[in-house]
């Protein structure tokens, strides 16, 4: 009788975990017109941001929230494509803009409320997430670890900016 209760008792488990593990956020959708970037290395860099930000964002977002049940939200991201192509047109500084744009959350539980702000992330602000091996001051616009610090140091910032 026992070996008969155990296997429906797992599978009863088990489709009953997501359920009740489901994140606080519903979708995280990332907007960029990549014909509006005149750059043609920084559309080649870029091609790919939209997933990659939104999929760096939803697991800030897990990492943040891990046990929260907060009933639903979407986050969606307008990235401004000016501040993408920048440090790929001239003499590309520290401090030059690299991803800037629009966040807006809506919450999809039962308040409605929605609220929008506007984020930059600047190449000064990557130095956390760059590998403590590499020099910032001389590396790449281009390189992937200056990408995929961008894509960290931006999802934080939305993740810090929910909690303000």
């Amino acid at each position: 009788m026992l070996s008969k209760l155990l296997p429906s008792a797992a599978l009863a488990l088990l489709v009953a975990l997501p359920a009740h593990a489901q994140q606080w956020f519903d979708s995280v959708e990332v907007g960029v017109d990549l014909n509006e970037i005149t750059s043609p290395a920084a559309a080649q860099r870029y091609a790919t941001v939209s997933d990659d930000l939104a999929n760096a964002i939803a697991q800030e977002l897990t990492v943040a929230y891990p046990d929260s049940e907060h009933g639903g939200a979407r986050v969606t991201v307008d990235l401004d494509e000016v501040s993408l192509a920048a440090p790929f047109t001239g003499t590309a500084g520290t401090t030059t803009s690299a991803m800037a744009g629009r966040v807006s959350v809506e919450d999809l539980g039962s308040t409605g409320s929605q609220r929008s702000f506007d984020l930059a992330v600047s190449m000064d602000q990557i130095t956390p997430y760059i590998p403590a091996n590499q020099n910032v001051t001389v590396m790449e616009p281009s390189s992937d670890a200056v990408y995929q610090a961008l894509l960290q140091t931006f999802a934080a910032a939305v993740v810090q900016n929910l909690n303000d």
